[in-house]
């Protein structure tokens, strides 16, 4: 339930506002339970707010990459969540930006939330940005679609499930220093 809520806003098919309630609606339907969406949904989001726990990996790389290339974050998580989230992260100083697409209005894969991070970024030449993502319907259907280098963060090794591929794909983050060249 939780993953179709998060594919319909991808899709534009619900807002992140609806979104906010409507999987637990569908979620509390789906097994029988009455419960105030919204008071839980508020509760679920205050919580996950609280946590910034990272991919193994993650402060690592983004160590080692800080200092030759620009890191942005893109995200169409919510902004409650996502803004304190980051906040708290040891890695959130290495970033220029951190892009919502709820603040944006609008979600990858829609060029729109990569016009505005391009747009924040003084519009750098594609031939040299690379989107790292672990979804391959928004971030690697996304890259693909403005035109810049993808790299598909797939740890458990999925097999392609679409028409989508990918430049680069890596199992580890760490695998990033070689395609980036540091």
């Amino acid at each position: 339930i939780n993953q179709q809520a998060w594919q319909d806003l991808e899709a534009g098919r619900i807002s992140a506002e609806q979104l906010r309630t409507r999987r637990f609606d569908l979620f509390f339907a789906a097994v029988g339970v009455t419960a105030d969406a919204e008071r839980f949904s508020a509760t679920y989001l205050a919580n996950m707010a609280g946590h910034s726990d990272l991919i193994e990996g993650a402060e690592e790389i983004v160590r080692r990459l800080a200092p030759h290339v620009g890191l942005v974050l893109i995200t169409n998580g919510l902004k409650e969540v996502q803004r304190p989230r980051f906040a708290r992260a040891p890695i959130a100083s290495h970033f220029q930006e951190i892009v919502i697409s709820e603040e944006v209005g609008a979600a990858k894969p829609a060029a729109a939330i990569f016009d505005e991070t391009f747009r924040r970024l003084n519009r750098p030449d594609r031939a040299q940005v690379l989107i790292v993502g672990d979804s391959l319907t928004s971030d690697i259907r996304g890259g693909n679609d403005y035109g810049i280098d993808t790299c598909w963060y797939n740890p458990e090794k999925k097999q392609y499930q679409h028409d989508i591929t990918s430049h680069y794909e890596i199992a580890r983050l760490a695998d990033l220093a070689g395609i980036v060249g540091v």
